[in-house]
């Protein structure tokens, strides 16, 4: 008998334990729900760092966010490393880089004094074209792959330039809008002398 006693008192112990753990168990949850419930859980509005990168699946760098004494960078970058396209602040205003597979600039988008600029490059990175805004219109500038400039066209005051050089950047032939309203049509011979000249 008094074993039987002795294990229905160690049971009867065993069940206000268990009950007192779900109680204890029941405030904690209710607890954690409160204060859930009147927790305020925001995105914050600005995130402030001094770079910023984003990476690829493999963990390469694909984007990345700087900021300069201009102002701010934002590069993209390839899986291979070749950064080729960038935007950023300079200056004169925004500037746009592309360039190639091998990371070589052969694009340029600028901002200048009277307005935007334009600048192609060739496979060597060497400047062949320009398209830029000047105080008297628009220009447009033609180079070799040597980087001399061989053909021209510009906004004058009459009207319209064209501009033809030699190789070597020499002045060879021009076409333009004169101050009658008319056209003149010069060229030149290779010692610089005046070859002709419609209308003389």
């Amino acid at each position: 008998m008094d074993g039987l006693e002795q294990r229905l008192l160690r049971l009867e112990r065993r069940s206000r334990g268990q009950q007192l753990a779900i109680v204890i168990l029941s405030l904690a949850l209710s607890a954690i729900v409160t204060i859930a419930a009147t927790t305020d859980i925001s995105v914050p509005d600005i995130l402030r760092v001094g770079e910023l990168r984003v990476i690829s699946p493999h963990g390469e760098d694909v984007v990345v966010l700087t900021s300069g004494e201009s102002g701010g960078r934002i590069s993209l970058v390839s899986h291979t490393g070749q950064h080729l396209a960038s935007v950023q602040a300079g200056d004169m205003g925004g500037l746009l880089t592309i360039s190639d597979h091998t990371g070589l600039p052969v694009v340029t988008l600028a901002s200048g004094n009277d307005g935007g600029m334009v600048s192609i490059g060739n496979q060597k990175g060497q400047g062949v074209a320009s398209v830029w805004a000047s105080g008297s219109g628009g220009w447009l500038d033609i180079n070799n792959n040597y980087g001399q400039s061989v053909a021209g066209m510009w906004a004058g005051s009459d009207g319209g330039w064209v501009g033809v050089n030699n190789d070597v950047g020499q002045y060879v032939g021009t076409m333009l809008a004169d101050e009658q309203g008319g056209g003149r049509v010069t060229v030149y011979a290779p010692d610089g002398r005046r070859a002709i000249l419609m209308p003389d």
